[in-house]
């Protein structure tokens, strides 16, 4: 099938063309910080490892989100078959009035994991919030998108955090500046990460960071034709594959690895009795590798796990919401309902 046009690109396009550069020139510089919150036991190594170890193998998704990765998934977002980017940035702009007054001023903008820098950039062109909170599990990634919104909004306050958002957590108190409420932001196709087992844990500590009455905004793929996802995780370009097999090369830089990253296959395919897509990289070979003074055998045709991607339908993510404490406010959606944004308050 063919993949489905979406609309309202020009309409993005004006929309950040208008908002930049608002911040008025006297504005002073805002302060940037980085704090490590990852604790013991939540080294990337240690995730590997422990992915490594189990009868089906895989390596945690952060793992194709380095510098070089976060590179190469720009470039997936521009391919033809990727509509999840487009699509979330289109409904964004289309309703950026209703989410800028949802919102409101003054707040404590948490960016947990959006590797896709566009739809961020435009909220906060918007939003003007009085401090950013970067959060991402990997310190690389983490510093690659402190800085690019450092140059991006000179004037912003930003508080980096290394930290996992899919284990509990407390953030600190930022002193001295001046924040009216909370604001979590979770976009970029991160949810779609998350398997029905685990969304209940994750949505529960989306409502524990923004706080009583904090707001919370999450996009949600809602395509209902997996051979539209299939067609965006095998592009005719092979953008996905090489962002794919750059998480090997990630973990044999960080974790003293010598996977033979050509004797790995790039696979993508629908898991009917999981009821999502799956990613991975097939071994084409009898082969070994070793992680962190670690051995670990393949047979020829066994996968490692790198990302699933699920979808979940408005009327059900409701329900999950609702379930956490996240009271669904506002809900939009893009001509051909492939995705929806969701507006909620924590409660």
């Amino acid at each position: 099938m063919a993949a489905q046009q979406t609309d309202q690109v020009p309409l993005l396009r004006e929309a950040l063309d208008a908002s930049r550069d608002r911040a008025p020139e006297s504005h002073p510089p805002g302060v940037v910080r980085t704090y490590d919150f990852l604790g013991e036991g939540g080294s990337f190594q240690d995730a590997v490892l422990e992915g490594l170890s189990r009868p089906v193998k895989s390596i945690p998704w952060r793992a194709l989100f380095d510098a070089a990765g976060l590179q190469l998934f720009e470039r997936v977002c521009a391919q033809p078959e990727y509509l999840a980017a487009r699509t979330e940035k289109n409904v964004l702009a289309a309703n950026v009035g209703e989410i800028v007054e949802f919102i409101g001023g003054n707040c404590q903008y948490i960016d947990l994991g959006s590797h896709g820098m566009a739809s961020s950039r435009f909220l906060i062109e918007h939003l003007r919030p009085s401090l950013l909170v970067p959060l991402d599990a990997s310190m690389a990634t983490l510093e690659n998108k402190r800085t690019q919104f450092e140059q991006l909004f000179p004037w912003l306050n930003i508080s980096a955090l290394h930290a996992d958002f899919g284990r509990p957590m407390h953030l600190p108190r930022f002193l001295g500046v001046p924040i009216r409420f909370k604001a979590v932001f979770l976009l970029g196709g991160a949810f779609a990460r998350f398997t029905p087992d685990e969304v209940p844990a994750l949505l529960a500590g989306l409502r524990a960071i923004a706080g009583p009455s904090g707001r919370v905004l999450v996009t949600v793929d809602q395509t209902a034709d997996w051979q539209i996802l299939q067609g965006a995780y095998n592009d005719q370009r092979a953008a996905m594959e090489a962002f794919n097999a750059n998480a090997l090369r990630h973990v044999n830089q960080e974790c003293q690895g010598n996977f033979q990253i050509p004797r790995f296959q790039h696979v993508a395919d629908f898991q009917p009795e999981k009821g999502w897509l799956e990613m991975g990289l097939e071994s084409q070979y009898t082969q070994f590798a070793r992680v962190g003074g670690r051995r670990f055998d393949f047979s020829p045709g066994e996968r490692i796990r790198t990302a699933v991607h699920c979808t979940y339908g408005a009327e059900q993510f409701r329900a999950l919401a609702q379930k956490a404490g996240l009271k669904v406010e506002k809900s939009w959606s893009d001509t051909h309902n492939l995705f929806s944004v969701h507006a909620m308050i924590a409660q």
